[in-house]
């Protein structure tokens, strides 16, 4: 029986392929996860919350202006 194991990952997770074959029988399973930051999430927020700002800001400048 032989049997292979191969690893993947990237930013977001990860996955494994097993690989084992007997005579005749070949079987494969692959197991994938998927994680997301909370650094990512609280990142994207940040980020809304001053473009968010920026637009009252160059709003109000613009009225100023005129």
């Amino acid at each position: 029986m032989s049997h292979s194991t191969t690893t993947a990952t990237s930013s977001t997770g990860s996955a494994k392929i097993h690989l084992a074959q007997a005579e005749n029988v070949h079987v494969q399973s692959v197991v994938q996860t998927e994680t997301q930051s909370k650094v990512s999430l609280e990142n994207a927020k940040k980020i809304n919350d001053l473009m968010a700002r920026l637009g009252k800001m160059i709003f109000l400048s613009k009225r100023k202006q005129k």
